[in-house]
């Protein structure tokens, strides 16, 4: 089965009460999946998402993502949630122009990898204009 959406795809329109509120859906696929999802988009610029826990130290998530500065990595979003059981830790979700083809983002992700706990690559997708 073959899934193909184009952002001209609504169900409803202007149903936000703030004019600044931006609704971004994920299409997640198995990895031996892959093949069978054609994209929505090609060519441009894209992003990566990720997620990834660091342990509760002074300066840990600055060294976490110094890498990203330091390859001169576009940071768009970083969101922290709390982890369920580990009062005070949390997960980071980060957005970041670049795909993770990038040697630049090679490098930098090699590096979180090496200060994290944990590092998931959620995807790198087309970026979306506005």
């Amino acid at each position: 089965m073959q899934l193909a959406l184009t952002s001209e795809q609504f169900l409803a329109e202007s149903i936000e009460s703030n004019a600044q509120n931006f609704t971004r859906f994920f299409l997640l696929v198995r990895p031996d999946r892959v093949g069978s999802v054609v994209p929505l988009s090609t060519g441009g610029e894209r992003k990566t998402s990720i997620v990834f826990r660091v342990g509760n130290r002074p300066g840990a998530l600055y060294r976490s993502l110094s890498a990203f500065a330091e390859e001169n990595v576009d940071l768009t979003k970083i969101e922290s949630r709390p982890i369920e059981g580990r009062p005070w830790e949390y997960s980071f979700y980060l957005d970041f122009i670049g795909d993770r083809a990038d040697a630049s983002v090679q490098r930098a992700l090699a590096h979180l990898a090496a200060q994290a706990e944990n590092l998931r690559i959620l995807g790198s997708y087309p970026r979306a204009d506005g």
